[in-house]
């Protein structure tokens, strides 16, 4: 059918209030482990993100200035709202190690409602340098990751 499958336009993610922007997670690649849970921290600590994951190594290929590169690397994921996505890509910029990092937001199209109305409270205020505090963890779960 027209407009569904791969590719159509998504709206906000199910579960998102009406008028909102929707929620993203943001992958980026590190040159360690170490670099991603400093991006992921200070994402977090900033509200930028309401959580971010880490991957402490993947195997990565790809062309950099014409040579075919086979690298290991770490990821971190940001789970944001669209709308934070340009301060998400500016901030990480500036704490990133690489020439070019890899920062791409990927639009979540379905979750969890709950979830979604933590992750809206704990990325209010993005920006500021955050005191730690903020609305608490979904319930029965003792983690929101």
């Amino acid at each position: 059918m027209m407009g569904e499958g791969i590719g159509a336009a998504q709206g906000p993610a199910a579960g998102a209030p009406a008028g909102d922007d929707g929620f993203v997670l943001v992958y980026v690649t590190t040159a360690g482990v170490e670099e991603a849970r400093r991006i992921g921290r200070e994402a977090v600590r900033r509200r930028l993100a309401a959580c971010a994951n880490v991957y402490p190594e993947i195997f990565s290929y790809y062309w950099w200035q014409g040579d075919l590169v086979e690298d290991r690397e770490a990821v971190v994921i940001l789970k944001t709202r669209r709308s934070l996505v340009p301060r998400v890509i500016e901030a990480v910029r500036s704490w990133h190690s690489y020439t070019v990092p890899a920062i791409l937001a990927v639009d979540l199209r379905d979750g969890n409602p709950d979830y979604l109305a933590w992750l809206r409270a704990e990325t209010e205020g993005a920006g500021s340098a955050g005191d730690g505090e903020g609305a608490a963890a979904p319930e029965d779960t003792g983690s929101a990751g």
